[in-house]
């Protein structure tokens, strides 16, 4: 179970790098998701 939240963190960490880099410029949502991981450590 905790293998399959670190493979579910891991995409959606990819699909929140396309679209910063799509748009170029950090959206709020990113913003959380960066403290998130730092949160986390993961």
């Amino acid at each position: 179970m905790k293998l399959f939240v670190f493979e579910v963190i891991r995409w959606v960490r990819v699909i929140r790098v396309r679209r910063f880099l799509r748009f170029g410029f950090p959206s709020v949502s990113s913003v959380v998701h960066a403290f998130g991981v730092l949160f986390f450590g993961v």
